[in-house]
């Protein structure tokens, strides 16, 4: 899912917009850190006291 280029309106050549890859990207960034919170209890505990 690399694009190179964007146009003036933000679309690649398959009509995704740059802000759509990065709705993704965070996305999946929230799934991982939500699933290691989970797992690890020292990072839960980190979370509550932040």
């Amino acid at each position: 899912m690399f694009s190179p280029s964007f146009d003036k309106n933000g679309l690649d050549e398959n009509g995704i917009h740059w802000g759509q890859y990065a709705s993704m990207a965070l996305m999946t960034l929230m799934i991982f850190l939500i699933a290691l919170d989970k797992v690890n209890p020292f990072l839960y505990s980190l979370i509550l006291n932040f």
